[in-house]
């Protein structure tokens, strides 16, 4: 874990004026201020105003936000109302939205910290207007106004972690809502007034300096540089310093790989399957606009029925006549070239019996049949087909769709339609050059959550298998424990022993997968709830299955927010059934470039960490330059950081892959398993945009990475290990608003070598 640093920062301690300085009085031997916490507006979090010398509200900042998002209003605090609890800690209610059937509450010891919010379920929608009294045993009475005018009465424990609804509507009066009121910039506002000692509020007003001077920080863009660095020159010089009697061992599995997002709805991702929405089951919860009928024309239109389905989990399917032709355009098209084979299944019924024949082409835009196969029904019941289809060598390469057309009368029920290239990667049925996309990264590790990339569990494993990467499935945190249990039994079991096994080997996969990590949450948020799902099925897993290591959750952003805070918190009090801690960080590229020593002060005797999902956020070269020196760090941690994967969406396995896949492909391709202790000399003021990692690899050869982020170029003289005259540096290039990256390739020479303005270069000795 991160540790924070004591915020006595005089920089930020009340210097602008006497007009800002806090109103105080001596009450024996404390000092004490006013403060007045409340929400400026719907959106604004919780700011904390004091009291000046000029008995006015300066406001000092946001304390907090809100956590919670509806599909309709997103994340919203509105009346939040704080009480000060009777050993020094602070408890925190608000209300979410209009229609809402919960409370928000919050916990800190210091106004600044709060513990993730928990959302307690009420009986009635429209919960609003929270207010709470703590009682003398140290528990919570809590009263909120509901639709219809109603009033409800709430027991919180002195946790403020449990939350208990009366199932009667209270009675209390009025009075209860009297809040404090406090002029701020002009403006009343109603909130919760309290005294505290001065170097609270000190203390609160240097937190809150600090994080808008690093917002500041972390707002830096390279399309500024011009102004920023306009004295540098075209040129600079540096000197690294590699010392091989500095070594420590790092992760060999440290570059990974995380698929991210579904492609159900418009990208058939990783998976082969040309035809979309083959199974008829596309609904509104799926997308907006999505149904049945989803991907499917016809000359008629296209009638979806449900009774007696080919497969209760499928229960729609479509119905043709001898005048309907059923069309298929795929994903976001198809195409067919000469001599092309593409292996073709469908389910097939006549629910009146008889005999029928149904064409199945692949038809171009000009009406031509590229292939074709007549199939001869004969029976009542549903009946499955496979065949192949050849395009005709006469065809040229062209847009295609699949065509369904049935010859005779009556109808024809249609099911489970797919078309899939007969030529897929390692012959497993995942697309070649998306697979090959994500296979060039040389990834160690996959990381996978249901449905990713159009991947089911048996593609899934099979894909880390052909990769040689160990596959790290992440379980959601609803998923029950049989849940987990059976997918690892699954994927693990021997098949003399499992009926589990038996259905993997009936799948294609006699043999057991390799399993050795399971995922548990993905960037959830840490609260009550996800804490309680966590160790049940934490538990579950380990009980049965010791040997497997469970990585935890550290919530969906960096150090500091609450929910890291929480989850760490939770790692280690839990290490029994925590044994790594996932962590995921999507921020600007200003905050990688000022959080180059992030890991450095992690305690190396905490859970290791797997960086889950990590990126900048954009998709240039400035993110590709920004994740690039992150990446140095953490290789330079790779004690600590045990494994790290961005993000790899949709639009990064086709085509416009971007600049920041060719960064995690340098370092996929260029890993090792020891750290070379270096040195860079370089000014300070340029220092934080220029970074390099020397490692070697198993075979004890030295890889150095070099990254220059600055508008120069740079000049770089290697001491310390001896790279021959010759040798070719090969990385990228480019501007930093650029879409796309350029290759580079420099000659080392005389022990140095000179990189391109915005580059990044990768060395091998």
């Amino acid at each position: 874990m991160k540790k924070i640093l004591a915020l006595a920062l005089a920089v930020f301690a009340l210097e602008a004026g006497a007009q800002t300085r806090p109103s105080y009085e001596i009450v024996g031997k404390d000092t004490i201020c006013q403060i007045f916490l409340y929400s400026p507006a719907d959106g604004d979090g919780l700011h904390v105003a004091y009291l000046t010398d000029q008995e006015r509200w300066a406001d000092a900042g946001r304390l907090c936000g809100s956590d919670y998002a509806s599909a309709t209003e997103g994340s919203r605090m509105r009346s939040p109302y704080v009480c000060h609890a009777a050993d020094g800690s602070w408890r925190l209610l608000f209300s979410v939205d209009d229609n809402a059937r919960c409370l928000a509450a919050a916990y800190s010891e210091d106004l600044v910290t709060w513990r993730p919010q928990d959302f307690p379920s009420m009986t009635d929608k429209g919960v609003r207007e929270p207010v709470m009294f703590q009682m003398d045993d140290g528990t919570f009475d809590i009263y909120f106004k509901a639709q219809g005018s109603v009033r409800r009465y709430v027991k919180a424990d002195k946790d403020f972690r449990h939350f208990v609804e009366a199932k009667e509507p209270s009675s209390i009066s009025d009075d209860a809502w009297i809040m404090d009121t406090a002029t701020v910039a002009d403006k009343e506002y109603a909130g919760n007034m309290f005294q505290v000692p001065k170097i609270h509020l000190d203390y609160m007003i240097n937190y809150l300096g600090a994080m808008a001077h690093d917002k500041i920080l972390f707002s830096e863009r390279m399309g500024d540089d011009s102004r920023r660095f306009a004295d540098l020159g075209t040129d600079v010089e540096a000197t690294l310093t590699i010392d091989p009697s500095k070594t420590k061992r790092i992760s060999s599995k440290l570059v990974g790989v995380s698929l991210t997002g579904t492609a159900n709805h418009d990208d058939n991702g990783l998976k082969a399957e040309m035809v979309r929405n083959g199974g008829f089951e596309y609904s509104p919860n799926d997308g907006t606009g999505l149904g049945p009928q989803t991907a499917w024309t016809s000359n008629h239109a296209v009638t979806i029925r449900t009774d007696a389905p080919f497969s209760a989990d499928n229960p729609h399917y479509a119905v043709m006549t001898k005048t309907d032709t059923l069309y298929n355009k795929g994903w976001k098209g198809m195409t067919a070239a000469p001599l092309q084979q593409f292996d073709c299944s469908l389910c097939l019924r006549m629910p009146n019996g008889g005999k029928n024949q149904v064409l199945v082409a692949l038809v171009g835009n000009n009406g031509k049949e590229y292939a074709k196969m007549r199939l001869k029904l004969d029976g009542q019941g549903w009946q499955r087909y496979e065949f192949p289809l050849a395009v005709d060598k006469k065809m040229e390469a062209g847009d295609v769709r699949l065509a369904l057309t049935p010859l005779k009368e009556g109808s024809v029920d249609v099911d489970m339609v797919s078309l899939l290239p007969h030529d897929t990667f390692k012959g497993h049925g995942l697309r070649k050059d998306a697979a090959e996309t994500v296979a060039a990264l040389s990834p160690k590790f996959v990381r996978f959550s249901k449905g990713a990339h159009g991947l089911g569990l048996y593609e899934f494993f099979r894909f880390c298998e052909d990769l040689g990467a160990e596959p790290i499935p992440v379980l959601p945190i609803d998923a029950t424990c049989q849940d987990a249990l059976d997918m690892i039994e699954w994927a693990v079991a021997d098949t003399t022993a499992s009926e589990m096994a038996r259905k993997r080997a009936a799948a294609g996969h006699p043999a057991p997968f390799r399993l050795r990590y399971v995922s548990i949450g993905n960037g959830s948020h840490v609260t009550t709830a996800f804490e309680k799902r966590y160790k049940a099925l934490a538990e579950a897993v380990k009980a049965k299955y010791p040997a497997i290591k469970v990585i935890g959750n550290a919530g969906p952003t960096h150090n500091p927010s609450a929910d890291y805070t929480e989850g760490w918190k939770f790692a280690e009090e839990n290490n029994s059934i925590v044994d790594r801690v996932g962590e995921c960080n999507h921020a600007s590229p200003g905050w990688f470039l000022h959080n180059q020593d992030y890991y450095d002060h992690y305690d190396r005797e905490a859970p290791r960490v797997c960086l889950g999902e990590w990126g900048s956020q954009g998709s240039t070269v400035e993110n590709a330059l920004a994740e690039a020196l992150f990446l140095c760090a953490v290789e330079r941690n790779g004690d600590v950081v045990e494994m790290e994967s961005h993000g790899v969406a949709d639009g990064d396995v086709a085509a416009g892959l971007t600049p920041s896949y060719y960064t995690q492909k340098l370092w996929g391709n260029n890993s090792g398993d020891k750290h070379i202790g270096s040195t860079l000399s370089l000014p300070s003021a340029i220092g934080y945009r220029v970074s390099s990692s020397v490692v070697s690899d198993n075979e004890g050869k030295v890889i150095v990475k070099i990254v220059n982020a600055l508008p120069a170029r740079l000049a770089v003289s290697v001491s310390g290990v001896k790279i021959a005259d010759g040798t070719v540096a090969e990385g990228i290039a480019g501007k930093p608003g650029d879409k796309a990256v350029t290759t580079v390739k420099t000659t080392v020479k005389g022990q140095k070598v000179t990189l391109p303005a915005y580059s990044v270069v990768v060395i091998r000795q």
